[in-house]
């Protein structure tokens, strides 16, 4: 009898051991888990904030691509505008001083 007390009280010292390892062991998967996520958390912010300012200096390229297209057509009809309006007025100046001088 005193044999089977003796196991199982050696069983439950054995038990216990194991627990506390085990708990230990969880401990340290824990804190590796906070490590790997922190690492995680600081190579995406590093990421998305490459990639945001990749995206803002594109955006400007294309802004400005696109506002210097717009100058230049605008340009071209102000060009043509002004070309329209010159024969226009050209008619009338040369009428008037063809009034002016007879």
């Amino acid at each position: 009898m005193e044999d089977i007390v003796q196991a199982i009280v050696e069983a439950e010292r054995e038990a216990a051991a194991q627990k506390a390892r085990a708990q230990t062991r969880a401990a340290e998967i824990v804190a590796d888990a906070d490590r790997r996520a922190a690492d995680i958390v600081r190579a995406s912010e590093e990421a998305c904030k490459q990639l945001r300012e990749e995206i803002v200096a594109r955006a400007e390229e294309q802004a400005e691509a696109e506002y210097d297209a717009a100058i230049r057509v605008s340009r071209a009809e102000a060009e043509q505008y002004a070309n329209e309006a010159l024969e226009f007025s050209e008619v009338h100046v040369c009428n008037i001083v063809g009034r002016l001088t007879k």
